[in-house]
């Protein structure tokens, strides 16, 4: 299984701290957010072949030097990308890594700015094993501001997700869909028939796997961290997690 970590976008609205420098790269006390992001991921470090970081042009000089000194072995990959009118959207940015780094095998992909602090990845890991299937992470959530700013999804009992919208202007359920994804390589041809103008958003993959294959979805009820503005990041500053 390859690791995909996202980190294409330029994080708007952390501006003026991200017009030259890489939200994920921002200090968490002595550590900065990425180190704690694969930090909760370290439970599962053994189970996969390969990690790669995708990001792009503007950032790729702090991910490389990052990288270097990680104890993970990150592979940097950079869509050319400099400025944020010209992105590729994180579907793009996916698509991108997969023809970059020749992948296809299953593909474990994130969003970057993200950290799951409760979850056991590897029961992640082994519902997407029992399932035969692409899954993903889904969490009850009552504020319908929030869903209607993120995704939402309705699944059946066994957890077979029957329908998925990014941004949905009237939330369909209380379930909010969480942009952790494992990507079964049968589907990455699914993943590739994505419409250009669909590109934008990773959970539109949901939206095509519902339609043209399966997807199941796993509750997570634990905290979520997701980084966006300078609110976000104060709270963090205040009450960084412990792996």
């Amino acid at each position: 299984m390859v690791l995909l970590v996202l980190a294409g976008g330029f994080a708007r609205r952390l501006e003026p701290r991200t017009l030259k420098f890489p939200k994920q790269l921002l200090p968490v006390g002595k550590k900065t957010f990425l180190d704690l992001f694969f930090e909760s991921l370290g439970g599962i470090k053994n189970r996969l072949d390969k990690v790669v970081l995708a990001t792009n042009q503007k950032y790729y000089p702090f991910f490389s030097s990052w990288a270097k000194e990680s104890s993970w072995q990150v592979r940097v990959v950079t869509n050319g990308v400099q400025t944020k009118e010209k992105k590729l959207g994180a579907i793009g940015d996916f698509l991108f890594a997969l023809e970059k780094e020749k992948i296809t095998d299953d593909v474990f992909v994130c969003a970057s700015d993200y950290i799951l602090s409760e979850l056991d990845y590897n029961k992640f890991l082994d519902f997407f094993a029992d399932r035969d299937a692409s899954v993903t992470i889904a969490r009850v959530e009552f504020d319908k501001e929030l869903l209607r700013a993120g995704s939402c999804l309705e699944f059946e009992p066994g957890g077979r997700v029957i329908r998925f919208k990014e941004k949905p202007a009237v939330p369909f359920s209380i379930y909010y869909g969480i942009p952790y994804y494992i990507v079964k390589k049968d589907d990455l041809s699914f993943i590739r028939q994505t419409p250009t103008y669909l590109r934008d958003n990773i959970g539109q993959l949901v939206a095509q796997l519902v339609v043209l294959s399966r997807v199941f979805a796993m509750e997570y009820t634990g905290e979520i961290i997701h980084v966006t503005s300078e609110e976000d990041y104060q709270k963090l500053l205040k009450k960084p997690p412990k792996f």
